[in-house]
């Protein structure tokens, strides 16, 4: 009897120790698979697409599924499995490279002159509070609001309560979540366009200039589709490929801003980077800074940081926030920017 329950124990003790490294080899496999494969956005076959999408949620959540290393490397100490410890402490460190560099800020060139504060948020299309959005926004009191959701039902509302305040419009109220409006105390410089086109599908995004420190800078509000759904995915990767395009071909300095259903772990983000933008929360923010889930109870979860600003080389921010947003389920970020000094 003691023998068979030996064997038991050895058996039960064997099983569970293949499947620790199952998980451990699979998680080093998807870090690779997410590190290393660029699938671009070229090829627009299924199969790149289906690749895409796999790869662009295992980013995404990449810090959620990451906090299961925690407990893998306490059951690697409890076995005293000294290979298992070693390959657990390894997948920990990675996940706290991830997210640790975001609470230690860089340095970035000073802002030259006038300072402009920029607000960005997502108002939620369907969302009735709308007193509780007015005062954070008058709260933050920001010299340029980009809006995105900006549905009909708050067009006039919206309108009648900020049109003083902020006496420089462009909006393009729609039925729906793909409505955008720019808000601004700064003139614009010449007709902004309310209705740039890209992708194949017709969401309008905005582009309007106005002047910083006497220097005109291009303002883009802009709104990704939510990646929950193929015909979504691709569209997504055809918008991001087309504003690529026009970003390289716009001479202005450039100030992106919005709702991009995107982390800073997606390869949109790396492309972005990649091309000389500087998002102004790794510079001048602390923190995950999530922005989205805001309602219900996975407000109280690891959240996901969807909403960005981006900076061309000429541009350079001093602070970085998350604001508040209790009735939207995004909440809003704002930044101090303007044109980059030198930095004697």
């Amino acid at each position: 009897m003691a023998t068979a329950t030996k064997k038991n124990n050895l058996l039960r003790r064997y099983i569970t120790n293949q499947i620790l490294w199952f998980v451990v080899v699979l998680a080093f496999v998807l870090i690779g698979l997410c590190t290393a494969w660029d699938v671009g956005f070229e090829s627009h076959s299924t199969a790149a697409l289906f690749a895409f999408w796999g790869l662009f949620m295992l980013r995404t959540f990449s810090f959620h599924l990451g906090l299961a290393f925690y407990p893998l490397l306490g059951i690697a100490l409890l076995r005293r499995d000294r290979r298992l410890i070693l390959a657990t402490a390894l997948l920990v460190g990675l996940h706290v490279s991830w997210w640790l560099p975001a609470y230690v800020p860089r340095d970035l060139p000073p802002i030259q002159g006038q300072a402009v504060r920029v607000m960005s948020v997502n108002l939620l299309a369907n969302n009735g509070e709308h007193e509780t959005v007015f005062a954070e926004i008058g709260a933050a009191d920001p010299d340029i609001l980009l809006i995105q959701e900006y549905a009909v039902p708050w067009d006039r509302v919206f309108y009648e309560h900020f049109s003083t305040r902020y006496p420089h419009i462009v909006r393009h109220p729609r039925f729906g979540a793909f409505g955008m409006a720019i808000y601004s105390k700064l003139p614009f410089v010449g007709e902004p366009n309310s209705f740039v086109k890209i992708g194949t599908q017709g969401f309008p995004q905005i582009r309007a200039v106005v002047r910083i420190d006497d220097r005109p800078v291009a303002l883009y509000n802009l709104h990704y589709l939510p990646p929950s759904h193929q015909d979504y995915v691709a569209e997504d990767r055809h918008m991001f490929a087309d504003m690529m395009e026009r970003l390289a071909e716009d001479p202005l300095p450039k100030f992106l801003g919005g709702d991009f259903n995107f982390t800073d772990m997606s390869v949109y983000h790396q492309r972005l980077l990649k091309a000389g933008f500087t998002d102004p929360h790794e510079v001048a923010g602390l923190g995950r800074a999530s922005t989205w889930r805001n309602r219900g109870f996975t407000r109280h979860l690891p959240g996901f940081r969807l909403d960005h600003f981006y900076l061309s080389p000429e541009l350079t921010a001093a602070d970085a926030r998350v604001g508040i947003g209790n009735s939207s389920d995004h909440k809003p970020i704002l930044a101090t920017i303007g044109i980059a000094g030198n930095d004697e």
